[in-house]
């Protein structure tokens, strides 16, 4: 089982796909949401929590989670890193393997191309799972992490064979 996530210090999207005999099933999707008005740290605290709910309920084999993008907006960057290190600590806490993956990483394996659209991503998300109902962005960019994780794991197993 791959739990994926789409750090975000507004919204965190996860998701919890599992890997049956070369195919996918999706269990979960949904996403984290913090009060802007609340202090920085109790937003973080929050995640952390909201996370850690989520490993308890499923408990996931594998992390996927998607790496801070570096825009020039420095601020931002800064911040979606403390997000992204309250989820890389509740995932540690529970001793869960993780894998890292850039936004370009995971459009490439989803979309085919490394500079696809929010949009793009979602309409390959609901293609490759059309049953179900997925929460948002946030929750359609987590699956599509996990999903990477997933073609990874599937060709690393490949290479040990």
């Amino acid at each position: 089982m791959i739990l994926g996530l789409d750090p975000g210090l507004n919204k965190t999207g996860w998701a919890i796909i599992e890997l049956l005999n070369d195919k996918k099933a999706h269990l979960a999707n949904g996403f984290i949401n913090t009060n802007k008005n609340l202090p920085m740290p109790k937003r973080l605290e929050n995640i952390f929590i909201n996370v850690r709910k989520i490993i308890l309920k499923f408990s996931p084999d594998y992390a996927a989670v998607e790496t801070v993008f570096v825009n020039n907006n420095a601020k931002s960057s800064l911040l979606l890193g403390q997000a992204r290190g309250v989820i890389m600590l509740a995932l540690a806490k529970e001793k869960i393997i993780v894998g890292e993956y850039s936004p370009n990483e995971v459009k490439k394996n989803i979309a085919g191309h490394g500079h696809a659209s929010k949009s793009e991503i979602f309409k390959m998300i609901k293609f490759i799972f059309p049953e179900i109902n997925i929460m948002n962005e946030d929750s359609s960019d987590a699956l599509a992490v996990a999903l990477c994780h997933a073609f990874y794991l599937k060709f690393s197993i490949k290479i040990k064979q």
